[in-house]
């Protein structure tokens, strides 16, 4: 086992593994955020958006935990040992969810690529979502070191732009307009505090998923905190990345309900400096990479072990998994942003809710009270 102490970069680097893959096209863009928030919540989003996050930021500090406890550095060793006897049923359901969460992520890239790059330069939404296939499928084929370089990196960026351009969408330019929300108690029609629970608790349930790309780290933490550090670190990048572009979109809803990519909306013609249009451009453009990045590495690491015996060539190995799912996905993702995550977001999430979720909330405070761990994996 590796005793190297983490440091501050150590564990941005680690934690950026998961905000690189929440901040994906969907919330750079800023659909998921008006389909579990704003368009649910009005002003009541940004609350409902924090205790999602420390929600779902509890259950990746269990799986952890867990993790380092019982020796564990893997994300199917932890949810085989959170069911138990019922492992034989709910680990093939828990698979599931991670590929279609997984595979949303991915559809979401790919179709947010082609959208982006068809408004911006006209060129044909294939030809985008081909060529972020393309890098995404480099990044996860270099290997898990590589990734969490190319990761960390993109995500120092991602982190200042998020600061630099949210910050003015909501100060300089909409503070009006969101001090106006809140003066007449702005809610959309339908609105209702349990609308706003379940659909919180919907999102945290999908990123819950996510505790598969810390745990491919899980071996490095030594001491609780270390944990403690490194998820205090993803607690602030999350926040940033979720509950500003919430205050931005609530500016300017509902008009915001019906854009493909909303936040650009905000930034091209709200914003309109062309500083900020490019900085928001770098910013959806690594996003994509490091989500679809992320999602090829997590379902390849977690289904590597499935390929056949008969291929032992590693870089071969290494190559059929993430160019299997580019194939699969990019013909997937012509129809849309808005038609992926309408239809697809749902019910991964609900999914999640059954067999990620609420399993390791019931489970993980039995097993960690247990006083002698055996050492599994």
């Amino acid at each position: 086992m590796d005793q190297k102490k983490l440091n501050v970069i150590d564990m941005f680097m680690i934690a950026s593994g998961q905000f690189g893959c929440m901040v994906g096209s969907g919330v750079a863009s800023g659909v998921t955020l008006i389909l579990y928030f704003v368009s649910k919540g009005g002003i009541y989003a940004p609350f409902a958006a924090a205790a999602s996050i420390l929600v779902l930021f509890f259950m990746y500090y269990l799986g952890l935990e867990i993790g380092r406890k019982y020796s564990i550095g893997s994300y199917d060793g932890l949810y085989k040992m959170v069911y138990g006897k019922a492992s034989i049923v709910l680990s093939p359901l828990a698979d599931l969810s991670v590929i279609l969460t997984s595979f949303v992520c991915i559809l979401a890239v790919f179709s947010g690529a082609g959208s982006y790059f068809n408004q911006m330069f006209g060129w044909p939404i294939l030809v985008g979502a081909l060529g972020t296939a393309v890098i995404c499928f480099i990044i996860a084929y270099k290997g898990i070191d590589f990734f969490n370089k190319a990761q960390g990196l993109m995500s120092i960026v991602i982190f200042l732009i998020l600061c630099a351009t949210y910050l003015a969408a909501i100060f300089y330019f909409g503070w009006d307009e969101l001090v106006s929300k809140y003066a007449m108690r702005w809610v959309p029609e339908g609105f209702s505090f349990g609308s706003v629970t379940w659909w919180a608790a919907m999102h945290c349930s999908g990123l819950v998923s996510f505790v598969g790309v810390y745990m491919i780290q899980a071996k490095r933490f030594h001491t609780r905190k270390e944990i403690f550090g490194t998820l205090g670190v993803g607690i602030v990048c999350n926040c940033v990345g979720i509950i500003l572009p919430i205050l931005a979109l609530l500016a300017y809803a509902p008009y915001v309900f019906s854009l493909d990519v909303p936040m650009l909306y905000l930034i091209s013609d709200i914003i309109n400096f062309p500083a900020a249009t490019l900085a928001y451009s770098v910013l959806l453009i690594f996003s994509m990479f490091t989500t679809g990045a992320a999602c090829l590495v997590l379902i390849s690491e977690r289904f590597k072990r499935y390929i056949p015996q008969k291929i032992n060539h590693p870089k071969a190995r290494s190559a059929i998994l993430p160019l299997l799912l580019c194939a699969v996905t990019v013909p997937l993702s012509l129809g849309g942003l808005l038609a992926v995550y309408s239809r697809w977001a749902p019910i991964s999430a609900a999914l999640c809710v059954v067999t990620l979720f609420i399993p390791l909330i019931i489970r993980a405070p039995m097993l960690l009270a247990r006083k002698q761990p055996q050492n599994q994996d």
